[in-house]
């Protein structure tokens, strides 16, 4: 009778099922968690989900223990400094030329917008240049009569009004009158030339800024992956607004200037011989040489100020979008330390742009009172 009942009992014990050697070793490792957990082919369902999920939760724990280890910023980082810029990277490094390369650049510059001033397939763009130039041209002639009626005027002041039979305002109101009015003229064409050429300007920086979109967008994956968003973004926004200025000196400042200087001297050497005219000529000539050849010299400071400024503009908005990383891994006192270099780096270079700045307006100041 004992002998049936053993029988029996050995009969109704469960058998555990055969495991490989790495679900043995999954168990091996989970005895210590979960001492005496065993899964059998008799262990009822919800048993078996309940271990499942147990064993998830500690291989989440295992992982989640083990990932910062391998990805964690060792405490050296805070005293590390970020790579300097290369000359391959044409956003954050400042780009070293030489004066005649830098030359043909400048003038490949103005090959490449002086299309956008006088289109091939666009008449609308070409009469508001020239209404622009027509504009600017009565407002030089104007600006030249206005020194004369004002000399006019000064000179009617020491006549005797009443040997005349007259008084200041019958004898100087028509000079009076053409001073007012050559200045008022003046102005009014200058603003009207600014207001037909503002749609010139802005046409051309909108398709100019279109075309560098569309050349960023058709780069390939490479250039983009090195994460230099808020430089180049800095750039776009520089560059498309320094076309307004650079269309507009194109337009009024250069050859303007030069037809003002040659009606100036025209009149000297009419009224007051050739002399005066030679030291106005001589003078325009020192001054405009002094000027080209300072503002090449300090190109490089405002070069170094924008890839400074472009750095900084880089490592703001990259920190910014990647605020998880920086705060998963403590990086804020890194990336404040990034941040706060660049901004050094531009203001010693801003420092050197204004101290140069003022040089050059101290020795525009000279040549001129020299001359005078």
């Amino acid at each position: 009778m004992m002998t049936s009942r053993l029988c029996l009992r050995a009969a109704a014990r469960p058998t555990p099922i055969s495991r490989p050697a790495t679900c043995i070793g999954l168990r091996a490792s989970l005895s210590a968690g979960w001492p005496g957990t065993r899964v059998f082919a008799s262990t009822p369902q919800h048993r078996k989900a309940d271990h499942a999920s147990r064993v998830q939760v500690v291989q989440g724990e295992k992982h989640a223990k083990q990932l910062p280890k391998e990805n964690a910023k060792p405490e050296s980082m805070d005293k590390e400094q970020p790579a300097e810029p290369t000359q391959n990277d044409p956003l954050l490094a400042e780009q070293t030329k030489s004066n005649k390369e830098q030359r043909k650049a400048d003038w490949r510059i103005i090959k490449d917008m002086s299309q956008y001033l006088w289109p091939k397939d666009d008449m609308g763009t070409r009469l508001r240049v020239g209404l622009s130039v027509a504009l600017l041209i009565g407002a030089k002639v104007l600006n030249v009569q206005v020194p004369f009626y004002f000399k006019s005027i000064v000179d009617s002041m020491n006549i005797d009004f009443h040997t005349l039979g007259g008084t200041a305002a019958s004898v100087a109101g028509t000079a009076i009158f053409a001073y007012g009015a050559t200045r008022i003229g003046a102005t009014v064409f200058q603003e009207m030339r600014n207001a037909v050429f503002a749609s010139v300007a802005q046409k051309a920086i909108r398709r100019v800024a279109a075309n560098v979109f569309k050349h960023l967008l058709n780069l390939d994956l490479s250039f983009h992956l090195a994460r230099q968003t808020g430089g180049l973004s800095r750039a776009i926004d520089r560059g498309t607004k320094g076309i307004s200025f650079l269309l507009t000196s194109m337009v009024f400042h250069i050859l303007p200037t030069a037809l003002e200087i040659s009606l100036v001297c025209s009149i000297l050497t009419y009224q007051f011989g050739w002399k005066f005219a030679v030291i106005t000529a001589s003078t325009m000539a020192a001054y405009t040489w002094f000027t080209i050849a300072t503002t090449a010299w300090r190109t490089k400071f405002r070069k170094a100020a924008n890839a400074a400024d472009n750095k900084g503009a880089t490592v703001e908005l990259d920190s910014l979008i990647n605020y998880e990383a920086v705060k998963y891994f403590n990086n804020e006192k890194y990336e404040v330390g990034r941040y706060d270099r660049a901004l050094k780096g531009y203001e010693d270079a801003s420092i050197k742009v204004a101290t140069s700045l003022a040089y050059l307006n101290s020795g525009q100041n000279l040549i001129f009172s020299t001359a005078l």
